[in-house]
């Protein structure tokens, strides 16, 4: 797995991701996720790293992520539904750090964080420059 090997070659303190699209997959009735999923969210839990999710969703995405039993492995889920911003923007990257910050009582400068996500304007470019 592709985010396994990167783990390997840096030490981030948080790892985020934009779970529609990239772990989790969904239709109008079910939403499902590839079994490597879990191995990467045991993976990074293993490693005590922070994990969270940033995701221009609704206020459904908590209640998916219950019934997918994924959100044991969040610490944290934005929306841009409950933070008023979407992504690309900046400002939902750096809540993120903040966030994780409280979590674990230590700064989290932004080298220090990988964002996983299925889009290259709000993803990429977005978690490139959280400022």
């Amino acid at each position: 797995m592709r985010a396994t090997r990167l783990m390997n070659n840096c030490r981030p303190k948080l790892v985020t991701f934009d779970v529609t699209g990239t772990l989790l997959s969904t239709t109008i009735k079910e939403h499902y996720y590839n079994v490597d999923t879990e191995i990467l969210l045991d993976y990074l839990n293993n490693k005590n790293i922070t994990i969270g999710v940033i995701s221009n969703f609704d206020e459904r995405l908590e209640e998916i992520l219950i019934s997918t039993k994924l959100r044991k492995y969040f610490n944290f889920i934005i929306t841009s539904w409950s933070h008023g911003y979407e992504k690309p923007n900046s400002t939902i990257f750096q809540e993120a750090i903040k966030i994780s910050k409280n979590i674990n009582k230590f700064t989290i400068k932004p080298d220090e964080v990988i964002h996983i996500g299925d889009d290259i304007n709000n993803d990429y470019n977005g978690a490139k420059n959280p400022q």
